[in-house]
This record gives C-alpha cells, structure tokens and sequence, in this order.
C-alpha cells in the first residue's frame, strides 16, 4: 500500500486527501462556479463525492497517485481547493484535476499545485506522462494546461457525452521546461 507525500509550494500546502474530507470535498464540489465544468454542472450527492474521495484513496494506494487538500501553509482548516491525478480509461496514464473554491480563482494557485503534482508525478512515480481534460468553454482551466506546457491532443467525448479538450504532458516535455 502507498501513500501521497504532502507537498509545497511557496504559497500552497498539499496534504493527502483523507476519507474525513468527504464534507469538505462534497462543499466544495457543489459550489456552481466549481461545479459547472468538474461535474458537469450537476449537484453531486454526498454518496457521489463519496465515491471520488474512496477512488482517490483507492489511487493512491495502487498507484502512488490521488488528490491532496490545498491550504494556505499553517491553515490546515483553511481548504481552498484539491489537485491531483485521477485514473482514466488509459491505463498508466492518470489525468490531472484542479477545483478551487472560487474566491480563490484567477490568482495562479491552479497552477501552481497542479506544478506540484506533476513534479511528483514525474519525479517520485516516474510516470511518462500525464493527461489533462476540460470542456471547451473552460477557458480557465485551458489556459492552466497551457502554462503548465500541455500539448494537445484530438478532442474526445466525456463521460457525460459531451465533447472534451484534451491534452498531455510528457515527462520529457516536463523536464525540458524545468531546465530552460
């Protein structure tokens, strides 16, 4: 069984998300400006969000993947969001995701968690590479891919039929970016 180290960032604390989060995932997942494009614009139930915090966990101990908590360093109450990697339908190949809540939208802590994550990713999990998905009209969470060096890929349909943008990042790609 693994575990997901805790990680930082200058101005974000990554903690493992734990089974206790559920009310604090589910809060943050039904916000609509989170909601809109993560969840297809649905209210997840509880049991819904149940079942993303038990598939992080299930991640993380097969695969050293999951999702952490984000919190201001020495605000651990204080979540203002999640990040991590997800499975998907590839196998080895897990997909980045971001929520945060949204007073702290718009200021670069996208981005620099998912930075995190994927030097973890790259570097503890040695993966080759990584997947990013959105819908078309998230502007916001393209332009995240974009700084973070994402190339993209053709567009497939997501789970809710719904055409997606999508994208990877490769570790060579990764660590040319790191060095330049």
């Amino acid at each position: 069984m693994r575990s997901l180290p805790e990680l930082r960032t200058a101005r974000l604390a990554l903690r493992p998300l734990r089974a206790d989060d559920l009310d604090t995932v589910h809060a943050l997942l039904v916000l609509p400006d989170v909601r809109r494009y993560l969840c297809d614009d649905r209210v997840l139930t509880r049991d819904e969000c149940a079942a993303i915090v038990q598939g992080a966990l299930d991640d993380a101990a097969a695969h050293g993947w999951g999702l952490w908590v984000l919190s201001p360093p020495g605000h651990d109450d204080e979540v203002i969001g999640l990040c991590g990697l997800r499975s998907t339908d590839q196998a080895g190949t897990p997909e980045i995701l971001y929520a945060l809540h949204p007073s702290k939208m718009g200021r670069g802590f996208a981005t620099e968690a998912a930075r995190a994550v994927l030097r973890d990713a790259f570097t503890r999990l040695g993966l080759a590479r990584v997947l990013g998905m959105t819908d078309p009209p998230n502007l916001d969470s393209r332009r995240v891919m974009d700084r973070l060096g994402f190339s993209p890929l053709p567009p497939r349909m997501g789970p809710a039929g719904t055409p997606q943008v999508c994208a990877e990042l490769t570790a060579e790609s990764w660590r040319r970016t790191q060095h330049a």
